[in-house]
């Protein structure tokens, strides 16, 4: 690791929580794709449109373990 690099990672740490979240988003976010960040922004949409349906009663919600128990019939086949 290089020394200016050093310093930046001495900064980082000393930044809030909240703060140091938002420059590893960042960073990472930076090493993906174009492609990557077309998925991701489509997940964001999916996950609202969905949070918002729960929200109003239009899906239901289920308990993790009755999901991965479906899905472990379905696909161990």
């Amino acid at each position: 690791m290089s020394a200016s690099t050093k310093e930046i990672e001495n900064k980082a740490l000393g930044l809030s929580a909240v703060d140091r979240v938002m420059l590893a988003e960042k960073l990472l976010s930076s090493l993906d794709s174009p492609q990557q960040t077309s998925i991701d922004e489509k997940w964001a949409i999916e996950s609202e449109d969905r949070l918002k349906a729960y929200d109003e009663n239009l899906i239901e919600s289920a308990e993790s373990s009755a999901v991965f128990e479906r899905l472990e019939k379905k696909y161990s086949k």
